[in-house]
């Protein structure tokens, strides 16, 4: 697969520092739309007009980013799904016979619709055992990076949890309620998804949260209904040696689970959620590791089989 990798080319429009990492491990990615760069007032008003074009779909090949000039050498594109999609089209419409595939790393109903793509020359792939099922896509696993690694720290946390609050709220708040009950020291972001909120809370850099991480003991993974695919936090937990505390179901048949590193909400005794923290990691092996890694994720795009 190496040879296939350098003719790849990985549009994404979403967590900025993995252009780091993917370019580390060799694969050549690109943000759907060009970053504003500057200060100032000019910073703001392209920043503006930039989200009204997406937004209304108008002036979008201003937008675009290098990938207009790269995409000609490669052979196959592989676009991470979002509710926008105006350049995918564009780049079917420039490229029809180029291997197109939408990857769906976020449940259907927080992106575009896989029906839109249906029988017009797209592979549609998905982390999502039940999506697959339910839209007639090809799965492949979730993907973290094996080359990154966290910072020393000291261990200030026993708990963390970040993310957007995507009608959680109760929920979080009983959860860390809970942990403080239980004499373990938490941090909790939960970011409003929208400006409403009096919450003081906003978006926090992917790398200060990484520091955060480092800092702590175990993450909590709070899934929403409908959502069987393994989000970014058990791989986190995975790869950098972490204890996960999560709801979600479906983590019992995952290849690296163990009742020593994973809590599962609803079904483990909270009572004794603290000996769990508590307890020594138990080590993953290293055949997991390599499983879900970016190189091995890119890949399984490659095998016959779509079976994973």
């Amino acid at each position: 697969m190496m040879e296939n990798k350098n003719r790849v080319i990985i549009i994404y429009d979403s967590i900025p520092e993995f252009r780091t990492y993917f370019e580390s491990a060799g694969i050549k990615i690109y943000p759907a739309f060009k970053e504003v760069r500057g200060a100032g007032l000019r910073f703001k008003v392209l920043s503006i007009l930039k989200r009204v074009c997406i937004k209304f779909n108008i002036f979008l090949k201003f937008w675009y980013s290098d990938w207009v000039r790269n995409i000609g050498s490669s052979e196959t594109i592989i676009c991470f799904m979002t509710k926008h999609y105006k350049h995918i089209e564009y780049i079917k419409s420039r490229h029809p016979l180029k291997r197109t595939i939408l990857w769906y790393w976020n449940p259907v109903f927080r992106v575009a619709n896989p029906l839109i793509f249906m029988n017009n020359g797209y592979e549609l792939w998905s982390f999502d055992k039940v999506d697959c099922d339910r839209y007639n896509m090809r799965f492949n696993t979730t993907f973290y990076f094996k080359d990154l690694k966290l910072n020393c720290k000291q261990k200030k946390y026993d708990v963390i949890f970040l993310g957007y609050s995507k009608n959680r709220e109760a929920q979080l708040t009983n959860l860390e309620n809970i942990l403080r009950n239980e004499g373990l020291v938490t941090y909790f972001h939960v970011v409003p998804l929208t400006n409403k909120s009096n919450s003081s809370f906003e978006r926090m850099a992917y790398y200060d949260y990484l520091q955060l991480v480092a800092e702590s003991s175990a993450i909590v993974d709070l899934v929403q209904e409908g959502q069987d695919g393994l989000t970014l936090r058990p791989m986190e937990a995975l790869f950098f040696r972490k204890k996960l505390i999560t709801n979600s179901s479906s983590i019992i048949n995952e290849r690296f689970y163990n009742r020593e590193n994973i809590f599962l909400l609803g079904s483990d005794d909270l009572r004794t959620i603290k000996s769990f923290i508590t307890m020594p990691y138990r080590e993953a092996n290293s055949e997991d590791l390599n499983y879900y890694d970016v190189r091995s994720w890119l890949e399984r795009f490659f095998q016959e089989s779509a079976d994973i």
